[in-house]
């Protein structure tokens, strides 16, 4: 059988039988059929239409068994027809009857006859709530009618005068796809007929369209700027005034409805995307939220921009920045992407300031206008950040801190300062004036500058920032002979700054700084000193390591040169721990380290300030450093009195009382150890909850003495 999955083969022809005919072949004896009862369903349903007094149909309702009463009806009206069927009100010989009567009158089903009527329980209730309806409906067609009017009116004085016409047309909507979404919308075109209109409009909206000889603008694209026109009609040249003072008129007759539609949102709180512009008119004060820190500014101008990818509500403004050496006026642009419905305006990315947020902000302003130029030493809590173009990066910056913008640029000259816009807006200096009392709550959040702690320059919190607190105890608290204390604080405080030294070189800027060595065994006090000494001097302490110098010559001479420049500007104290690695005498087989220490030599014969190196072996010295080091000073291992003032010193620091220092000094202990068997002390008191006793730092320092007698022990 070829072929047959593609044969064609006949349907079958359905045919519909009535039962009583189907009934009638089927049954062989030809017997005469009974009448079907009346308590059977029927097979067909009968309809019956429901229609009013007039005769006009409302709906048809299909019963497919006999029904007793007028209640049963009304069920089964109910399930087709829904909350519709509940609605209508039966009418019984030209009256309505009620619910109770329902259950009483008697239901066939026959002929189609009207029987139900679309009225409500209460005729009266009804007919107010029509009467209600239709006046509502009259008022709101006479209310359109005088709006339509007033925006008639308005437009036709505009173009009697020859200031502008408007051309009203509907446009096709289209998603955001470009294609058509079959619904239509009205668009009102102006065009600028009258010059000096259109001079003054140049002025107020800065928009490249009124250069041409007749500009058309939407009606919307000028809605923003309405606050500006009607200040144009008394601040600008007298030939604009009567131009802005019709446009004025026309744009609130054609914005009346929307203006009080947006009136009534913004007094629940909220608003919408499309009413943005009502909420931030020109001058109006806001505040955003950038870096995580709240900023504040004044409304230059304000649209919505539109693009492919996304429909934003852009603000633009001016803030307070600084370089380190000027402080000028940047104009920045703020914007909202858009939402559906409304959302509270407190959720915006942008809202209107209020006294707090002003307040709190002008008092940080002044922080920033101290500190915006020059460089300063404070102290910081909280995060650093820098910036890049992709991401913004944080570090701990918890410390000291230099605020020094012109050096951050110098150093980092490929970094963006926000000092000028990336469109090309041109921004202006404050000049000598400064910043006034009444712009300080529109100064930026941030300052840049160099953290101590985390040895980077980075961007820093303007509210972070605080005085620092010095010890001035310190230096009088180091355990260290008085001839030794008074010539140290003698050289530091009459030669060791870049302008206080009295004697020259021959040869300008050479050897004009004061180097010291300290050398000795670990934990003898040699970083401790330096620290001291810049407590003392109040300056800051730049801490390097020799790993932070790289390990090549180029690598050195670089970051050596920029610590030794950074520290001259800040007239800071450099402190170069274990320095070995440069100080070690000079070999003929090593070329690359004899490279190295060349040019250590030669960039600290040309520092100006005060230096510390720290070292363990000062046997290897190079033979060069003796004469290019102001006073080298060695550190012996603690003795018992030593130990004891040490431990004295720590102890009060630290808080805790009730122990004998004489004791503990026992303990063959440097410096170093004991700090942290104090420190371990109090982490052991902590974690039980209590506060440090006797009997913590007992436990603690046992077993710091036998940690140090095992390690001094012969080796197994």
């Amino acid at each position: 059988r070829p072929h047959h999955r593609y044969r064609s083969w006949p349907r079958p022809t359905h045919t519909r039988v009535h039962e009583s005919r189907l009934m009638e072949c089927t049954n062989p004896a030809r017997e005469p059929l009974s009448p079907l009862p009346k308590t059977q369903t029927r097979t067909t349903p009968a309809r019956v239409r429901l229609s009013r007094n007039d005769g006009s149909r409302v709906a048809n309702v299909y019963a497919t068994s006999p029904l007793a009463t007028l209640a049963d009806f009304r069920k089964l009206m109910v399930a087709q027809l829904g909350e519709h069927g509940e609605s209508l009100t039966f009418v019984v010989d030209g009256a309505p009857i009620t619910e109770a009567q329902e259950q009483f009158e008697p239901f066939e089903l026959g002929h189609d006859v009207t029987v139900l009527k679309a009225e409500t329980n209460d005729v009266g209730d009804t007919n107010h709530k029509t009467e209600k309806s239709k006046a509502e409906k009259s008022d709101k067609k006479q209310k359109e009618k005088s709006e339509k009017k007033a925006k008639e009116d308005a437009a036709s004085v505009g173009e009697q005068a020859g200031h502008f016409r408007v051309n009203r047309k509907q446009v096709k909507q289209v998603d955001c796809s470009g294609r058509p979404t079959g619904e239509t919308e009205e668009v009102v075109e102006v065009t600028i007929v009258g010059a000096a209109l259109k001079e003054a409009l140049r002025r107020i909206t800065q928009l490249s369209l009124f250069y041409e000889a007749e500009p058309t603008i939407t009606a919307v694209a000028l809605l923003p700027h309405i606050a500006t026109i009607k200040e144009g009609t008394s601040s600008l040249p007298p030939p604009t005034r009567p131009g802005l003072s019709a446009l004025a008129c026309f744009l609130d007759a054609e914005f009346a409805a929307t203006k009080a539609k947006v009136e009534a949102m913004l007094e629940k709180g909220v608003v919408s995307f499309d009413a943005l512009w009502f909420l931030f008119p020109k001058s109006t004060k806001f505040v955003a939220t950038v870096d995580e820190c709240m900023i504040g500014s004044i409304v230059d101008e304000a649209h919505y921009s539109r693009s492919f990818f996304s429909n934003d509500f852009v603000v633009s403004a001016q803030l307070v920045r600084t370089n380190g050496r000027s402080i000028t006026m940047v104009k920045r642009n703020f914007s909202i992407g858009s939402f559906r419905g409304t959302i509270p305006i407190s959720d915006l990315a942008l809202r209107p300031i209020t006294d707090a947020e002003q307040a709190k902000l002008t008092a940080r302003g002044r922080v920033f206008r101290e500190h915006a130029l020059g460089c300063h030493y404070l102290s910081y809590s909280g995060a650093g950040f820098r910036k890049s173009w992709f991401c913004t990066t944080r570090f701990k910056a918890d410390g000291r801190v230099v605020v020094d913008g012109a050096n951050f640029a110098r150093f980092n000259p490929n970094y963006d300062m926000g000092m000028s816009n990336r469109r090309g807006d041109e921004s202006s200096a404050l000049g000598d004036a400064g910043i006034e009392d009444a712009m300080l709550w529109r100064c930026w959040h941030s300052l840049h500058g160099f953290s101590l702690s985390a040895k980077k320059w980075l961007e820093l919190r303007v509210e972070g920032l605080n005085p620092v607190k010095f010890d001035d105890d310190a230096f009088g608290r180091l355990v260290l002979s008085e001839e030794r204390k008074g010539l140290v604080r003698a050289l530091v405080t009459q030669g060791g700054s870049s302008a206080g030294s009295n004697f020259n070189d021959i040869i300008s800027g050479k050897g004009g700084g004061c180097i010291f060595l300290l050398h000795g065994t670990p934990g003898t006090g040699k970083t401790l000193t330096a620290e001291a000494i810049a407590e003392l001097l109040h300056r800051p302490l730049y801490s390097v390591g020799v790993g932070e110098l790289g390990v090549s010559c180029s690598e050195l001479e670089e970051k050596l040169r920029e610590i030794l420049e950074v520290a001259s500007a800040w007239d800071a104290v450099v402190l170069i721990d274990e320095a070995d690695i440069f100080l070690e005498r000079r070999s003929e087989n090593d070329i690359h380290r004899n490279a190295m220490v060349g040019v250590f030599l030669r960039l600290l014969e040309y520092h100006q300030g005060v230096l510390f190196l720290t070292t363990n072996r000062v046997r290897s010295f190079d033979d060069a450093f003796h004469s290019r080091i102001s006073v080298a000073l060695r550190y012996e291992a603690l003795g018992k009195p030593a130990r004891a003032e040490v431990w004295a010193n720590l102890l009060g620091a630290a808080g805790i009382g009730e122990l004998d220092p004489s004791a503990l000094a026992d303990y063959e202990l440097n410096g170093r150890q004991i700090k942290n068997t104090i420190r371990l002390a109090q982490s052991l008191a902590a974690s039980e909850g209590v506060g440090v006793s006797a009997e913590h730092v007992a436990r603690t320092v046992g077993v710091t003495a036998q940690f140090q007698k095992e390690m001094q022990g012969p080796e197994c």
